[in-house]
């Protein structure tokens, strides 16, 4: 396999796989940031046979046209051979002039260029500050882009489906937090009053509410939808202090644990 532009030289480095619908060519696209902080790209075809010999790294016809969170998985989502990339997750990162919180660059995978129009993500123009970009993710489900936005204040999760025009938001679900994330099924005692309350009651009341809050510190925080199932539940990775893959149904708001994940 050939040697990739960045090696040596690059400070950070992400992977992305997809697959191009026309050729059935699979490609892997690779965004890396140089030390000066500028991002650049390259690609390589996967090819089967031959030890790997005929693969080699190409620059990529254009640069990104913001800079991309290309460490976060949940910060990109493949849809129909186009790579979609959300803005730094840090809200201390640099941004580009103009650029939201829920900004969205893609990848043609074909054509191996970044597409130069950016598109707008869903976000009423009243939540589009620095502060909400932690809370939002991407994924690819039956087909289409879907943005998910953590709004732990309305203890929600907002999921919004791109239209096949791109050019307009759907929403597709808005599922209570507690539904499907553990941890969030009541407040947690740290709040002034009950903190007040705790330090009249004594050590044992001041115990009771340091094991409360460590539980609040350790819930789930994170659910990452993974794929739709035959029956219409939804598969979704849920991360906290420990994860755990489960199936969610949007209709019922049943929620059925499958598998644990150790602490990574």
């Amino acid at each position: 396999m050939g040697c990739s532009a960045a090696t040596g030289r690059n400070v950070s480095s992400g992977y992305t796989l997809g697959k191009v619908p026309a050729t059935g060519e699979h490609k892997l696209l690779h965004v890396y940031a140089a030390a000066n902080g500028s991002q650049s790209s390259e690609v390589l075809t996967i090819t089967t046979g031959g030890g790997g010999g005929g693969c080699q790294w190409r620059a990529t016809r254009s640069h990104p046209p913001m800079r991309i969170e290309h460490g976060i998985s949940r910060s990109s989502a493949t849809v129909g051979g186009v790579v979609h990339f959300l803005s730094p997750a840090t809200t201390s990162a640099p941004r580009d002039r103009g650029v939201e919180c829920d900004t969205i660059a893609a990848f043609d995978l074909a054509t191996e260029q970044w597409r130069p129009a950016l598109m707008d993500g869903p976000l009423p123009a009243d939540q589009r500050h620095r502060g909400q970009r932690p809370n939002l993710g991407l994924a690819a489900l039956d087909g289409r882009l879907v943005a998910v936005h953590h709004d732990y204040p309305g203890r929600t999760i907002n999921l919004w489906s791109l239209t096949p025009n791109a050019t307009t938001w759907t929403k597709l679900h808005s599922l209570p937090i507690k539904n499907v994330l553990r941890g969030w099924e009541e407040e947690p005692t740290s709040h002034p009053a009950a903190a007040a309350e705790a330090k009249r009651g004594g050590r044992s009341k001041k115990r009771k509410k340091k094991e409360e809050e460590v539980r609040w510190l350790c819930r789930e925080k994170v659910a990452q939808p993974l794929a739709m199932v035959g029956d219409g539940r939804m598969a979704v990775w849920a991360r906290g202090c420990e994860g755990a893959v489960r199936l969610h149904d949007p209709r019922t708001g049943a929620c059925e644990e499958v598998a644990q994940v150790e602490n990574s």
